[in-house]
């Protein structure tokens, strides 16, 4: 689970998607936020027992406020927050054709507030860490994960992971000898993906000259590793356009696209490797 924390602003941002219009009444209803409180076993702060036409918008506020302001209910806050937040997945809540759409100014202002936090929200409302630095392995495997997913669909942010300067493939490069070998520092791109393969059993273009047909695909990735890792932005700070200027956006998705096949595929390698010695 990504660690948001629950500043002023991350509640105040999140309550607001919430917000009623005079048209249309939005899920969830008071009901189910209500379940949630019984569930969690925190109904017994719940405002609206006192104000009955408090609300939600003031009611989550005031509940996350409240339980968060005490390290014996911290926990607490945190559960009703993700449990909400799969709530408005639910029922559409991040999507722009669903009747129960947060609101374009309320989902801006909110990722808007996350990012300053640390954290990315995507145009679907999944959450993604920005800096993986600090993180246990587990959850850095499920960033990893969530962003591979992201660049198969060709999106642009999953390109480069902000605050690492290390782009999706190289961070996976990185895990992968890591788990295999520990520390490595080599900074050198090809020989770092080299030896990932290595390390994963694949071929590199420094393998055997007979090569199977899957050593034969496996060559082809690495050299299309390498050539994407070649259209990298280097100049930059990790912020915006991951690519070259002379990339034109069509050749960029195709770039993105394979970064994250290349990186799938690695990762299914090295699931597969440590289920095998298990």
């Amino acid at each position: 689970m990504v660690f948001i924390p629950l500043s002023s602003p991350v509640i105040v941002s999140f309550s607001r998607l919430f917000e009623q219009t005079s048209s249309v009444y939005r899920k969830p209803s008071h009901n189910d936020i209500s379940r949630v409180l019984i569930d969690i076993g925190v109904s017994g702060v719940d405002p609206r027992t006192s104000d009955s036409g408090m609300g939600k918008v003031k009611r989550i506020e005031y509940l996350l406020y409240s339980l968060s302001s005490s390290e014996d209910t911290l926990d607490s806050a945190y559960i009703l927050f993700f449990k909400l937040l799969s709530m408005l997945h639910a029922h559409g809540g991040f999507r722009k054709d669903s009747e129960n759409y947060v609101g374009v100014e309320a989902f801006e202002n909110f990722r808007n507030v996350l990012k300053t936090e640390g954290v990315f929200m995507d145009e679907d409302g999944s959450i993604l860490p920005i800096v993986l630095e600090n993180m246990s392995e587990g959850e850095y495997e499920e960033a990893l994960t969530k962003y591979i997913v992201r660049a198969k669909r060709g999106s642009m942010d999953a390109a480069l992971l902000v605050g690492t300067g290390k782009d999706l493939l190289e961070a996976v490069s990185y895990y992968v000898v890591h788990k295999k070998m520990g520390v490595y520092e080599q900074k050198n791109f090809p020989t770092l993906l080299g030896l990932a393969f290595t390390c994963l059993g694949m071929s590199t273009s420094a393998s055997k000259t007979n090569p199977s047909h899957v050593e034969k695909m496996e060559l082809v990735l690495y050299d299309l590793g390498c050539s994407i890792n070649n259209l990298r932005n280097k100049q930059g700070t990790g912020h915006g356009r991951p690519f070259l200027p002379l990339i034109n956006d069509h050749e960029a998705k195709v770039a993105i696209e394979s970064m994250g096949m290349i990186s799938e595929y690695m990762m299914s390698k090295l699931r597969e490797d440590s289920s095998t010695r298990i």
